[in-house]
């Protein structure tokens, strides 16, 4: 949480990565828009949850990399990282990865609002999103 500032175009920056079977991706402290980065993420994980949406792919803002995550009829979450020529895959039960995220999304809506970016539209949508109940 340290590493977050906030650029002159009011995006919020700071180090975030994917551990994908314990291997950081991009990189660990990879810096990025930490804040619009998780609430996409974390948007592709409650559409899951509540719609029939079964694959999405969710883009990194700064360089060519992505992950392609894909729900199976058994609740897991197949997760494929690329970009450049490196690929990482592994699975997680969907639910499990929504509680992870919303951890996270929350540790990080909190050091934003400390910071006075409470107003800030990406933080704004990821508190928003830490609040996603699943359908059933």
């Amino acid at each position: 949480m340290n590493s977050l500032e906030m650029a002159k175009s009011g995006a919020v920056w700071g180090d975030v990565w994917v551990d994908i079977d314990f291997a950081p991706f991009p990189e660990e402290g990879w810096n990025d828009m930490a804040i619009a980065f998780m609430a996409e993420l974390l948007e592709v994980a409650c559409s899951f949850q509540q719609s029939s949406d079964t694959q999405r792919r969710v883009r990194f803002f700064d360089g060519p990399f992505w992950l392609e995550l894909s729900l199976d009829c058994a609740g897991n979450v197949g997760i494929t990282a690329g970009g450049r020529s490196e690929y990482l895959s592994s699975s997680i039960e969907l639910d499990r990865m929504v509680l992870d995220l919303k951890s996270s999304a929350k540790e990080l809506v909190e050091a934003c609002n400390q910071r006075g970016w409470a107003d800030q539209g990406d933080v704004r949508r990821l508190a928003f999103l830490c609040r996603c109940r699943p359908l059933s």
